[in-house]
């Protein structure tokens, strides 16, 4: 799967980012964002609302958000 990052507008000077996304088998992902170049492994849920910034690895459960700016 490919997505791109073009949530934020280009043309306003916002970079824009293209990348793989790896979903492992098994995954529920209810109403969550995950951006490009993450991956995810097998087994896992994330928490509905969630902004996935990093790899999350196989067997887990994640949820919230991470401040992007500190």
């Amino acid at each position: 799967m490919h997505t791109h990052g073009g949530y934020l507008n280009v043309l306003e000077g916002f970079p824009e980012q293209c990348g793989e996304i790896c979903i492992g088998g098994n995954v529920w992902i209810p109403n969550a964002t995950v951006p490009p170049n993450v991956k995810i492994g097998s087994d896992v849920v994330i928490g509905s609302g969630s902004v996935v910034t990093r790899d999350v690895p196989s067997g887990c459960f994640a949820l919230g958000t991470q401040d992007v700016f500190s």
